[in-house]
């Protein structure tokens, strides 16, 4: 095996729904182009079942019981609107990052074109800042950078870093001090300068980094450290678990704050520890109205403190920290610079390293899908994935991967009995094997990694006549589907055994490769085998699959292809009764009753989605008479699992980050006047037996208010919008009247 089983997720995909409720769905859920109810659920549900992760159902920490009554009356509603998404994925992307293939036993930022270079800033993670700075009257640029040693983080296996433990599976392994971060000045400044009045102030791993003072050493430097919020008397934060409530500013620059029901006050340009929260007053505004009076505060656990060289950084365990500060030259009139990953810049540096070293299985190295965390989760270091076909089902053990495969050249330790999973994996086994081989994996999630290396799928010995499937013709070659290599089954309700097979084959010799999903009915009545076939054309580049059809993220007709009645085995000629589906743009059904949906557009994006029927789809004729009666039918659904999160508005410290559902009014839920738009305690004007649904836009989420004069009211709202298709409900606002038992909405 020339290619060792690294990387798992993210390639050309085929996804797999079933029951007709499958939906392919990436990224988050869009808040709703407009405030309006009539397009509920969106969008805590996505009209094609998706459940919003960003939702949080919260209920006022002063409510009544009957208001958590009706949170259990929204969350059944979202339970019952979500429905399983299929999760597929096309070639690997990344926006705002970079990404490049490492073979194992190499580090990740080596001095080879496969790796990525050792230093990263804003050209390349554009999260990061590049920009001038005010420092001493002077405009100064700088930029933050992340360091790499050239050998380590560096990928490694079994075999490479002499680690029996990590059986297949592959890991990345760190030395300390491998990862660094630095906020580099590109223009020579003297940080011993700062000074509390005029501090040096950057933005150091994301937050708010003003040092006052440094040390004789230049290796040490007091600073404030923590997050900045700019509040108006009233406001109030949560930090650490803990309530601040800005409660006012006077006009020589002090502050009143209680924290969790302590009260102190907080001299101008000062820090002060309240209730085991350090707070720091950095700057104030005064106004004759309490109202208008704000203050700039930098809040945290240590928001000001001293730091040197080598000491842990903030928030980090004293006696064990995974990171630590890199301090150096902070007297030095210049410039940073930064010449390799192992050794210390030049000029001042303000920096941390990793402290911890993974290196064995006991260290628990990231594996696939896992990352190294920088601080404030900044950045990460991740091993994300390979290059590989991901076969993707909602629900349990959707494939079946049957036991000795005659083509599988197996890892001796699986394959002995049929595998159930509903997730596989085929990577091409590289390029000194021309890519013929297939490595197959799949998810197990009783095993610990969950991803198994099941065998080595071999392609060497198939026959293949003639050129293969012709992008211009689309016409494959007799005998295609029949000189398959099976792989799996599907196994959803009565589709199970051979009704729906998945197999391999070449196309063009080690160029490309064919993913067939070959239909048969329970009898050669129902459906004749290898008359209902798809085809998959998958490129395989330098050892690897490359792309769905020629090209990468770009749709073309003879990526799919569909054969008619004895297509797929006739031993006929080349010109073989195939239709070439890749540029379609509408959904289509096969024989045995599969939905092709979108091939067009999901082709862009390189994947497939099939919607798989739990049985073979067939039309009921009815002939009818005068006095004919016809009754039956009926739908299956799969309910998606989603976790409802649920909150007290005492846990909710930044409402902008949820789609908030609101679950009583503002007298009982002080989170709803935090919400712009939605009312104030003392002006609800709403009376006894009426009660609200009222959207309102939340930064960029959406919040809903269910909510009603009195408890009994706001469980009226509830059992409105559980049933909200029966309500002419529209607008970003509706009153609703009646009983709990017998609502009304009130034009």
């Amino acid at each position: 095996m020339q290619r060792l089983n690294k990387a798992i997720k993210r390639v050309a995909a085929l996804g797999v729904g079933v029951a007709m409720l499958g939906a392919t769905i990436t990224g988050a859920v869009a808040q709703a182009a407009s405030l309006d109810l009539a397009n509920l659920p969106e969008p805590f549900v996505s009209k094609a079942g998706v459940y919003s992760e960003d939702t949080a159902l919260v209920v006022g920490s002063r409510a009544d019981v009957s208001d958590t009554l009706a949170v259990g009356d929204v969350s059944a509603k979202l339970q019952y609107l979500a429905k399983t998404a299929v999760s597929t994925s096309g070639t690997v992307t990344v926006s705002g990052g970079v990404t490049e293939d490492v073979p194992a036993g190499l580090g990740i930022a080596n001095s080879t074109s496969v790796a990525l270079d050792f230093q990263l800033d804003k050209t390349d993670i554009n999260s990061f800042f590049d920009g001038a700075i005010s420092f001493q009257n002077e405009d100064i640029e700088t930029h933050d950078e992340l360091v790499l040693q050239k050998a380590s983080p560096s990928v490694q296996t079994s075999l490479t870093s002499s680690e029996d433990d990590y059986e297949s599976n592959v890991f990345l392994e760190t030395t300390k001090g491998a990862i660094k971060y630095y906020y580099v000045f590109d223009d020579a400044v003297n940080v011993t300068k700062s000074t509390s009045s005029d501090p040096l102030e950057v933005k150091f791993l994301g937050k708010t980094l003003k040092v006052t003072s440094v040390d004789s050493s230049q290796t040490k430097f007091t600073a404030t450290v923590g997050t900045e919020y700019f509040m108006k008397v009233g406001d109030v934060v949560t930090v650490s678990g803990k309530k601040v409530t800005l409660q006012n500013v006077g006009s020589s620059g002090s502050i009143q704050v209680d924290v969790d029901g302590k009260i102190a006050t907080v001299d101008a340009d000062a820090s002060k520890t309240v209730n085991s929260i350090e707070i720091k007053n950095d700057d104030t505004f005064y106004a004759t109205s309490k109202a208008e009076r704000s203050a700039a505060l930098i809040i945290g656990e240590d928001a000001e403190d001293t730091f040197a060289d080598g000491d842990e950084y903030v928030g980090q365990d004293k006696n064990d920290p995974d990171w630590t500060w890199k301090l150096g030259n902070l007297g030095a009139k210049s410039s940073t610079t930064v010449s390799s990953g192992s050794s210390d810049p030049t000029g001042p540096f303000i920096g941390i390293q990793n402290e911890f070293v993974k290196d064995d299985d006991t260290d628990n190295p990231p594996g696939i899908g896992e990352c190294y965390k920088l601080p404030n989760n900044y950045a990460e270091v991740c091993m994300d994935s390979a290059r590989t076909i991901h076969l993707s089902a909602p629900g349990d053990e959707r494939f079946v991967i049957p036991a000795n495969i005659p083509n599988l050249i197996s890892n001796s330790t699986v394959n002995a009995n049929d595998v159930k999973t509903s997730d596989l994996w085929l990577e091409t086994e590289g390029a000194d094997a021309g890519g013929s081989g297939i490595l197959v994996f799949y998810r197990d999630v009783n095993s610990n990694p969950n991803i198994v290396y099941l065998g080595n799928l071999s392609l060497f010995n198939m026959t293949l006549a003639g050129n293969g499937l012709s992008y211009t013709g689309g016409k494959p070659v007799a005998g295609l589907v029949a000189s398959s290599a099976l792989f799996a089954r599907m196994n959803y309700l009565k589709t199970k055994d051979s009704n729906i097979r998945f197999s391999l084959t070449p196309l063009r010799a080690n160029t490309s490769k064919g993913l067939v999903v070959s239909a048969r009915g329970d009898s050669s009545t129902e459906l004749d085998p290898l008359s209902d076939d798809l085809v998959l054309n998958f490129s395989v580049s330098s050892g690897n699959f490359s792309a769905l059809g020629l090209t990468a993220a770009k749709e073309e007709a003879g990526e799919l292809a569909w054969s008619i009645a004895g297509g797929g085995g006739n031993n006929g000629t080349s010109s073989l009764p195939w239709t070439q589906l890749g540029a379609k743009d509408e959904d289509h059904r096969t024989k045995y009753g599969i939905i092709i949906r979108d091939p067009k557009s999901n082709g862009a994006s390189d994947k497939v989605v099939l919607e798989i029927p739990g049985d073979q789809v067939q039309a009921n004729v009815v002939v009818k008479g005068a006095s004919t009666t016809v009754s039956g039918g009926g739908v299956t659904y799969i309910p998606a699992k989603i976790t409802v999160n649920t909150r007290l508005d005492t846990e909710v410290s930044d409402p902008s980050q949820h789609n908030l559902i609101l679950i009583g009014g503002p007298c009982a839920d002080p989170l709803v006047e935090r919400v712009a738009g939605l009312p104030k305690c003392g002006e609800w004007a709403l009376g006894p037996g009426e009660a609200l649904l009222q959207l309102a836009k939340n930064g960029d989420n959406v919040a809903l208010l269910v909510a009603g004069t009195d408890a009994m009211d706001t469980r009226m709202a509830g059992k409105v919008f559980s049933n909200y298709e029966d309500y002419d409900l529209s607008g970003s606002s509706t009153k609703l009247a009646g009983s709990m038992n017998a609502p009304r909405v009130v034009k």
